[in-house]
């Protein structure tokens, strides 16, 4: 799915539009988790896309680490670890096969690693705009690097995750 689709359908304007429908008593009260479900991913997809331009929504502003940015962070990783995926038909547990979920906790983890790495000094007024790292831009790097054959042969072949440090 291309990330701008998501970010559609987890949007703010999706969940208004539910809540307004619940308030209706057109869905059923068990949909709240499904709104306040798609309020916390895009608050999730705000922190993994932030930028300099300034926003009102405090998840879009520059990623400091602050105590707002980290509960969610971790909390969306609780999600996420717990989070259970049957099948429709077979009713069988499909958890593993989903390879969103360990995306999103690499991803969360990475974030937070990444911000502790270029910031040692635990420096209140430094700011990461997160917007600036994302897929295609890795992707293109590493197709760079392997253009230029700059890695190892041994590096060539393995993908951002298999890299570790």
């Amino acid at each position: 799915m291309k990330m701008f689709l998501a970010a559609q359908i987890f949007s703010e304007s999706i969940a208004a539009g539910m809540s307004t429908i619940l308030v209706s008593k057109i869905l059923l009260p068990s949909a709240q988790f499904t709104i306040d479900f798609i309020n916390d991913v895009e608050k999730l997809f705000d922190i993994f896309y932030s930028s300099k331009t300034p926003s009102l929504k405090s998840f879009k502003r520059s990623f400091k680490n602050n105590p707002e940015q980290m509960n969610h962070l971790n909390k969306m990783a609780d999600v996420f670890r717990n989070m259970k995926v049957i099948h429709k038909f077979k009713k069988t547990d499909e958890t593993n096969h989903m390879n969103f979920i360990k995306g999103w906790l690499i991803s969360i983890k990475g974030l937070q690693m990444l911000y502790t790495a270029l910031n040692p000094t635990k420096d209140i007024n430094y700011v990461l705009y997160t917007g600036r790292i994302n897929q295609d831009f890795l992707e293109n790097l590493f197709c760079t690097f392997r253009q230029q054959q700059v890695l190892l042969a041994l590096l060539m072949s393995e993908t951002a995750i298999q890299m570790e440090v």
